[in-house]
């Protein structure tokens, strides 16, 4: 009986002590304290967010404030502290004074720093909504741009490095300390030209969750993007890699995009027309499994459970059978369901960003 009583007195004294170690006042004043800490970190990171905002979006407020901003970010990373700094600096500066001041490269440069200020707005407490009209005007500037590249002079290929490499430390990432601010790859593009990247990883998914028809009109944007840029390119071997293999995969995939907010027989079409017309693509198997797959989807689908009408208990019954989906029938002319067509050479100055 004393053993028994023991262990019940043992049992009960933990969660005694676990209260008093809840309700102790030195434990209180050390959550209270990290509470206070975790607030003022998380202020220090939004004061910083603001001020490498401002620092860049500064430097892309004008043609000539961006030619200045990149030459002070070219003497800080690639000059400062070596010999001869100032004069090497003063060499490089007369040399490429023209290039850089180039509406070209200024718009370069602008395209790249707003990028930066995206991505770090982008990584920051701001709501993702709030910043699409922000994203889709860089989008539509990305696109203008694209014909000034193409100019005479053309983009040099310093700026043509500012719009395809990673803005993780490019030299005013480096130059200002950013790396810390920018947003993880998997969620932010990298590359300020990728433009289907750019889609894929910001826009898209809001647009699937709301099954907003803008998600198609996406993918149309992209396809003539690529069609072009592939076009100036000017080179055969590439335009033919490019109407065999890539662009049949972005019609595919606007395709999958219009089965996901409910078009489904126009989606079921334009794959249709994709397999008819690339009967040799790497993807063609698996393509027509996909087709097939949600084909099967549709017409084995059961039909709504009807309500009773009667009071009488319900007995059991078999379900019914849903009726069969319209088989969507293979168009007379796959070229009737509207895509962009393919890439043919064009007489046009090479240059375009890729």
């Amino acid at each position: 009986m004393k053993f028994k009583y023991l262990v019940i007195t043992s049992l009960l004294a933990f969660p005694l002590f676990g209260f008093a170690q809840q309700t102790d006042p030195l434990l209180q004043d050390i959550l209270k304290k990290l509470e206070a800490i975790k607030s003022s970190q998380d202020a220090l990171r939004i004061a910083d967010i603001r001020a490498a905002v401002q620092k860049v979006e500064a430097g892309a407020s004008s043609g000539g404030a961006a030619s200045a901003f990149y030459e002070d970010a070219i003497k800080a990373t690639q000059y400062a502290g070596k010999k001869d700094d100032a004069k090497n600096y003063e060499e490089w500066r007369k040399r490429e004074m023209l290039g850089n001041r180039s509406a070209a490269m200024q718009e370069a440069i602008r395209l790249n720093l707003r990028y930066i200020a995206l991505a770090i707005k982008w990584n920051g407490p701001e709501n993702k909504q709030a910043l699409l009209p922000e994203l889709r005007s860089y989008i539509q500037a990305l696109l203008q741009a694209e014909n000034t590249f193409r100019r005479t002079p053309p983009l040099s290929e310093a700026g043509k490095k500012l719009m395809t490499d990673p803005i993780t430390g490019n030299l005013f990432v480096a130059w200002l300390k950013l790396e810390s601010l920018l947003p993880s790859p998997a969620i932010w593009e990298p590359s300020p030209a990728n433009l289907g990247g750019i889609y894929e990883k910001t826009l898209r998914p809001m647009l699937r969750n709301t099954k907003n028809q803008e998600l198609i009109d996406t993918w149309a944007k992209q396809i003539q993007v690529e069609t072009e840029r592939a076009t100036n390119q000017q080179l055969a071997l590439g335009i033919d890699n490019f109407n065999r293999v890539q662009r049949p995969r972005l019609v595919w995939q606007q395709a999958e995009d219009m089965v996901l907010i409910g078009e489904n027989k126009q989606g079921y079409l334009q794959m249709l027309m994709v397999i008819q017309t690339n009967p040799k693509h790497a993807d063609q198997s698996k393509w027509i499994n996909r087709l097939e797959e949600l084909i099967a989807k549709d017409v084995q689908a059961p039909a709504p459970a009807e309500v009773p009408v009667s009071a009488a208990p319900a007995t059991e019954t078999a379900p019914v059978s849903a009726p069969m989906a319209e088989t969507p029938p293979a168009p007379a002319n796959p070229a009737s369901v509207e895509t962009p067509p393919p890439v043919s050479p064009l007489t046009t100055t090479p240059g375009a960003v890729q």
